[in-house]
């Protein structure tokens, strides 16, 4: 199993990229992701900062959508992130959950828009000529990219039944939406079985990975209290498609997720949490001491899993770094020997 890390934005752009260079030491790293949350810190600038103190891992935006930006400065910002790191760039895509009424968006049709992003984004890259690009979301007209770009590997993250589709039949990887057990990784496996037929064959075999809330501790329940933490992510986002699939989420919950801003505070992702099912919770977390997760990683690489990016989550009364450094000297050196 390969292991990403994400930052998620909210941290001091110096302190992440002396903390990058810091993790690529750890061999067990593979990936180093960093979120488009708005109005956090700029991504492509923190990744480019990751791109030049770095040499080994992979480095990409995990995600970004087709709305915040035309999809071809995506694709042009992604092709020169490949330039600066040597080829070590990844595109991650999806439908975006943040921002949009600050901005005056609207978005439409997520699955088509992100399609369409997919296929310009590889023609950007691969077209060495003027050409136009005519989608139902997305217009290219009679330009092209001014230079030259490898191909760079698509991951595309969803949990709704469309995205995971898109993501089996166009993209290079599908980052599941967090679920990590239960009915909700049962039901994403079974989605992207019955897309996989449609698979455009042309591509190589699609790698299946999963976007994790993650928290690990010599102190068990301290580190349930921080991962708990990342479902006021998932539920902002996916509170509809969560009920639909058999999670019981209050009605109470439901009210204020769809009522609250933005940001939470501490007291309000404490009561949420307090709130939800200890089903929802195990289903849509990774956290225990290092037995326990590296049980429960390991189940989740028995289901197919290549891969997770890994969003971390302090445990209670403990600090993010300690616990990465102990996520790749104790689970993830489990899970590799």
């Amino acid at each position: 199993m390969r292991f990403g890390l994400a930052f998620l934005g909210d941290q001091d752009s110096r302190g992440v990229v002396q903390w990058a260079r810091e993790l690529e030491r750890h061999e067990h790293l593979s990936r180093l992701w960093v979120a488009d949350e708005h109005f956090l810190r700029d991504p492509w600038v923190q990744l480019g900062a990751i791109a030049a103190v770095t040499s080994r891992v992979s480095i990409g935006i995990c995600i970004t959508d087709p709305y915040i930006r035309h999809p071809a400065l995506t694709a042009a910002a992604a092709a020169t992130l490949q330039e600066l790191s040597g080829g070590r760039a990844l595109l991650g895509l999806g439908a975006g959950s943040t921002g949009f009424p600050a901005l005056g968006l609207t978005p439409r049709l997520p699955a088509q828009a992100v399609t369409e992003c997919i296929e310009l984004s590889r023609m950007l890259w691969s077209e060495p000529k003027t050409f136009s690009y005519r989608g139902r979301q997305i217009q290219f007209l009679d330009d092209c990219l001014d230079f030259k770009s490898d191909p760079i590997p698509i991951y595309v993250a969803a949990r709704g039944p469309k995205m995971l589709a898109v993501a089996t039949r166009l993209a290079d990887a599908v980052l599941i939406g967090s679920f990590v057990q239960g009915l909700g990784l049962d039901y994403a496996l079974r989605t992207i079985d019955e897309a996989e037929p449609e698979r455009d064959p042309e591509l190589p075999p699609l790698r299946k990975a999963c976007w994790i809330y993650l928290s690990v501790s010599p102190d068990s329940t301290a580190a349930q209290r921080g991962a708990a933490r990342g479902l006021a992510l998932a539920l902002r986002s996916s509170h509809k498609m969560l009920t639909e699939i058999g999670y019981m989420i209050p009605a109470d919950v439901l009210d204020f997720v769809e009522k609250s801003r933005h940001t939470w505070d501490a007291n309000e992702v404490d009561w949420v949490v307090a709130t939800l099912s200890q089903e929802l919770i195990d289903d849509l977390t990774v956290a225990g001491d290092p037995s326990e997760c590296v049980a429960k990683l390991r189940r989740l690489q028995d289901r197919g899993i290549h891969e997770v990016a890994i969003l971390p989550f302090a445990p209670a009364g403990g600090n993010v770094r300690d616990m990465v450094e102990l996520l790749f000297t104790k689970v993830a050196a489990a899970l590799a020997a």
